[in-house]
């Protein structure tokens, strides 16, 4: 194996491991398919990888792309609690890997994996930024343009080299430099501050009592007293029908789409956002509280259980980061059973 070679397949293994670490500190689903993208892709430069008589390396590639586009999809769905149309995300990862195996049973050149691998990272780039320009501006397009380069590289890239317009330096440094802009592409995009565009505010001084306790039950009238003494502070709202305060980040419980929403289906996202917004709580050295209300609709879109383990999450982290969790809701809302449980889930 030539130094160029292993170049190539060191730098594809060490994004893999870099989008597995994110993957990691984040639990981002993207992350991992994006990573498997990069593996998957790693012994591709070794040239023809066989298993008898039959060239592996169409596969391999339409697998890689095929974890990659799905990856893309599920950014978006991580983003917006929503993915593309189910007909796009069942048929567009699967053409290269559908691809890359006819190539294989048929024992022919892999440049048509590329070319189709190619065209799909293009269009799953546009997709992207289609979808979350709308809430990202220039970071979707940063990360759509990384894709859509990807792409152009992988049409372009069987032909050059094979003509000998590509020599082996070439394609280390270009494989180098797409790595780079791709995880720094992805970086900018989830952990761009969604919370914290605001002077560095502190809890007031005479705070209310409930506020000294990490984790408080209320209804929605004790609510409205609470809220008051909350303005101009950071605070993280999940709400459905409650008015929020004045200078706090707010997410609506919707089913219709619309920016700054979540999905009542889409519950995983309460806990990744309140993750994010402590840990930059704690990056800037300051405090604030969560409030979540709407918890009705969130048992019956999920299943009281899977209402239940989301607020279990929260009051863990809550616990964590040592920040109050207000959570705002009616006695009458519940059976017997069920209060217990949430009196015992959040005491």
């Amino acid at each position: 194996m030539s130094a160029p070679t292993a170049y190539i397949i060191a730098v594809k293994l060490i994004t893999g491991l870099v989008f597995l670490r994110a993957f990691l500190r984040t639990g981002r689903r993207s992350a991992l398919l994006l990573g498997a993208g990069w593996v998957l892709s790693g012994n591709l430069p070794l040239g023809r990888t066989t298993i008898g008589e039959m060239n592996m390396n169409p596969l391999l590639m339409g697998v890689s792309t095929s974890a990659t586009i799905f990856g893309i999809m599920e950014l978006i769905r991580e983003e917006r609690g929503r993915g593309p149309p189910k007909a796009l995300l069942f048929s567009l990862p699967l053409v290269p890997l559908l691809y890359g195996a006819m190539e294989t049973a048929l024992r022919t050149d892999f440049g048509g994996t590329y070319v189709a691998s190619g065209l799909l990272l293009i269009a799953g780039g546009g997709t992207l930024i289609e979808f979350l320009r709308e809430y990202y501006t220039g970071r979707a397009v940063l990360l759509g343009m990384a894709l859509i380069t990807a792409g152009v590289s992988s049409m372009v890239y069987p032909f050059l080299y094979i003509h000998g317009n590509l020599n082996d330096s070439a394609v280390v440094y270009g494989s180098f430099a797409l790595a780079l802009f791709m995880v720094f592409a992805y970086h900018q995009l989830v952990s761009t501050e969604k919370f914290l565009r605001i002077e560095a505010v502190q809890m007031p001084d005479k705070r209310d009592p409930v506020l000294d306790n990490q984790v408080t039950i209320v209804s929605p009238r004790e609510f409205e007293k609470l809220r008051k003494k909350l303005e101009n502070i950071p605070v993280l709202a999940f709400v459905r029908n409650v008015k929020p305060g004045t200078g706090w980040i707010v997410y609506r419980i919707s089913s219709v789409e619309q920016k700054e929403a979540i999905s009542p289906t889409a519950i995983y996202q309460i806990t990744q956002r309140a993750s994010e917004y402590l840990q930059e709580l704690t990056r800037k050295g300051m405090k604030g509280a969560i409030v979540i209300e709407g918890l009705e609709v969130l048992k019956v879109y999920n299943g009281f259980e899977s209402m239940i383990k989301t607020l279990a999450l929260l009051r863990d982290l809550a616990r964590l980061f040592h920040t109050p969790l207000i959570v705002v809701t009616e006695r009458g809302a519940w059976t017997e059973s069920e209060w217990r449980i949430l009196l015992r889930v959040l005491g």
